[in-house]
């Protein structure tokens, strides 16, 4: 076999010698030319360079910099807009409550619940925070208007949360049973399906919850519970992965009464 391996290794060898002493193209007949010579030679240390990031970079005039100076955002004029149910996208409040207005919103999403409004002046800002409460025409939602502050920013917020995979971070490892999901649950409309890696304990960087919403849609953002007589805040968000949203987790969701049952029964310190 090693003398069979050897003469061929030779004949091969002697082909390519065959080929690299034909001389170059130009020179040779065209029944000469076979098809390896007409690829161009491999250059495996070849790496295509982009210019454009740097030559972007050292514009005087960078565009996401002039953007940022032509919009200039005052505060003093900004106020939080707040709706009170999920069911309807922003889109369609915005569309709603800029006819009824007469004009076309300047917005910026802030949370799930609240956004805010950029004003032109200060009268308009006062007209605005004189409503303070406005039921949208064509949009089935409530929506409370206030002047933006650093307190009204952080109370109370909410997410969105309608049969959603949750992510739960801040839970003392201790903690990760059954029964401290159903309590979580019970805060938040109630439990749907627990994901498997939260489950088996294999992924400890954040609990991942399915969750009903309570009936306008939402969960709190932060929930406190006890724990070895002092308060521990769990903070909840969602997550927008690609799996969870099209199919309900990362193991494709729950499949089936008896897959939830074998699951149930499979789960670290169920009770």
């Amino acid at each position: 076999m090693k003398r069979e391996q050897a003469s061929v290794h030779g004949k091969s060898v002697q082909k390519i010698g065959e080929m690299q002493s034909k001389g170059p193209l130009n020179q040779r007949s065209k029944s000469d030319i076979e098809w390896l010579d007409l690829y161009p030679a491999i250059n495996p240390s070849f790496k295509p360079k982009n210019p454009y990031p740097e030559k972007r970079f050292q514009q005087p005039k960078l565009y996401e910099y002039m953007r940022s100076k032509a919009q200039k955002r005052n505060w003093k004029l900004a106020i939080i807009l707040t709706r009170d149910n999920s069911h309807v996208s922003w889109s369609v409040i915005f569309y709603n409550l800029s006819r009824e207005l007469g004009r076309k919103l300047v917005v910026s999403q802030l949370f799930d619940d609240r956004c805010i409004v950029w004003c032109k002046d200060e009268k308009e800002r006062d007209a605005l925070i004189l409503i303070q409460r406005l039921r949208v025409p064509g949009a089935q939602t409530v929506v409370s208007l206030s002047q933006w502050s650093w307190e009204a920013q952080k109370e109370s917020i909410k997410v969105e949360c309608r049969d959603s995979w949750i992510g739960i971070y801040g839970l003392p490892l201790s903690l990760w049973n059954m029964k401290t999901f159903r309590k979580i649950g019970e805060c938040c409309g109630g439990l749907l399906d627990v994901d498997k890696e939260s489950a088996e304990a294999s992924l400890l960087s954040h609990v991942r919850l399915q969750l009903v919403g309570d009936e306008n849609g939402f969960i709190p953002e932060s929930l406190i519970m006890e724990y070895e007589d002092s308060k521990v805040e769990q903070r909840l968000f969602k997550l927008n992965d690609l799996s969870y949203r099209r199919q309900g987790g990362s193991r494709g969701g729950r499949k089936g009464k008896g897959e939830w049952e074998q699951r149930r029964t499979g789960w670290p310190g169920a009770t």
